[in-house]
């Protein structure tokens, strides 16, 4: 079951504040499982030479929710809620029909 994990990202770095090792441990933890997680982090790279090195915010939610919609479920991280992407992505997945995995 492909999980894709959500959390925030753009809060975190504006306060310059590690937002990678979050996701990597909740990947981690999600592999032992037995899960496939997808960590949105690995789409960086592709998003920016997509839109030639200047995504938008918006740009980047385009591109993850269809990433999301080919998910099973979703887990989220404990810091979400400081997120207006993560919520919009938890949003989708209630609508979706997505299942919830908790990390702790």
């Amino acid at each position: 079951m492909r999980v894709y994990i959500s959390g925030a990202i753009t809060s975190l770095a504006e306060r310059g504040e590690d937002y990678v090792k979050p996701f990597r441990d909740c990947a981690y933890e999600l592999k032992k499982r037995g899960y496939s997680p997808v960590n949105p982090l690995d789409y960086q790279k592709e998003i920016y030479a997509k839109y030639n090195g200047k995504p938008t915010h918006a740009d980047f939610m385009n591109e993850l929710l269809k990433v999301l919609l080919d998910c099973d479920g979703i887990c989220m991280l404990d810091n979400w809620t400081e997120s207006v992407g993560a919520e919009c992505e938890k949003y989708v997945a209630e609508e979706t029909g997505k299942i919830f995995v908790e990390f702790r």
